[in-house]
């Protein structure tokens, strides 16, 4: 220690007193042989204290960024969408009335639709046969031109034969082709709307940390923690569940969708409550599976599928409930009691 560079001699252990020279020039030259000063104590001691309620400042800013996002990616344009006079290349009316009712279960009107595309495309010819359904291919095994799930249905129903009849005898057949039209349709919506789920990584990372905060603390401060941990947990749950939307690599095809819907609801409804599709003279509106698949016109879809074997409608909303099930074994089980 000098003072006014005056050393003073001070023995290990010693204590001194330096009120007495508090107006004066006082150095302090400190040397360790082993060991070192710690200059961050007070910055530890706070550090410290801020860790306590760092958990509740991580739970609050994990809902926020949830919320952002989910507010942002989360939900499905509400418009206003650029009117479409066309349907959109390449989408089906099936798969347009199933991405518009994502949250509906699947049921006959799928395969109902698909058939009157077909039917309107002039791909088959649908006639009554005793009572039942009958549908015969125009085509042969040619699906030149067809998309999709009308493809997919027709080589499905005609793989084997040129006509079917809906009926129980052509159960496996007709189960075949409508859980391929399913399965095919999940497959694509997944490509719509899970394409998102990327953005749960930063609100899985505030998790993970909200979660290893729990460790580092003591007694009350601890409790809360586990609280906090467990929000953000609930919020990260909810958050998975509803961030799944439409990708945006594929939101310009739903906006054509929603903008050729809003064009068939103004100029076309009119038309299509007065349309019949099995009509020869063909005099109803254009696009008129386009207008089904929108709920526009008459409930002609379920109509369709009062004339379908009981039995069969039975095994297809199994389809649904089960997919682990074969289709066969869906079909044929109401026989079989």
């Amino acid at each position: 220690v000098k003072i006014d560079n005056t050393a003073l001699q001070i023995e290990e252990g010693q204590e001194i007193s330096l009120t007495p020279f508090i107006d004066k020039n006082i150095l302090l030259d400190l040397s360790f042989e082993h060991g070192f000063f710690d200059t961050y104590s007070v910055f530890f001691h706070y550090l410290r204290k801020a860790l306590n309620i760092l958990p509740i400042f991580v739970m609050l800013f994990m809902i926020f960024y949830s919320y952002i996002l989910w507010a942002k990616y989360g939900k499905d344009p509400k418009g206003p969408f650029v009117t479409q006079y066309n349907p959109p290349r390449k989408i089906t009316a099936a798969f347009a009335k199933y991405l518009l009712n994502k949250n509906m279960p699947f049921d006959y009107s799928y395969f109902s639709l698909t058939l009157i595309s077909l039917y309107l495309k002039g791909y088959i010819e649908i006639s009554d046969y005793h009572g039942k359904i009958c549908v015969k291919s125009l085509k042969g095994s040619s699906s030149a031109g067809l998309y999709e799930e009308d493809k997919l249905i027709y080589e499905r129903l005609f793989a084997y034969s040129s006509a079917i009849i809906l009926d129980t005898a052509n159960a496996s057949y007709i189960g075949d082709a409508i859980s391929a039209l399913f399965h095919k349709m999940e497959n694509k919506k997944h490509e719509f709307f899970d394409h998102n789920s990327w953005y749960a990584f930063a609100p899985c990372m505030f998790l993970l940390i909200s979660f290893l905060l729990v460790f580092p603390l003591e007694g009350t401060w601890q409790i809360l923690a586990v609280v906090c941990f467990t929000i953000s947990l609930i919020a990260f749950i909810f958050f998975i569940i509803l961030i799944k939307n439409i990708s945006p690599e594929l939101l310009e095809i739903y906006n054509e969708i929603m903008g050729f819907k809003q064009y068939m609801e103004i100029a076309e409804s009119g038309r299509a409550k007065f349309s019949n599709p099995f009509d020869k003279e063909r005099l109803f509106c254009d696009n008129l599976d386009y207008a089904y698949a929108f709920g526009i016109g008459p409930k002609i879809l379920k109509m369709f599928s009062k004339k379908i074997d009981p039995y069969i409608l039975m095994g297809i909303n199994r389809i649904y409930r089960d997919e682990t099930v074969l289709i066969l074994s869906a079909l044929m089980e109401p026989l079989n009691l």
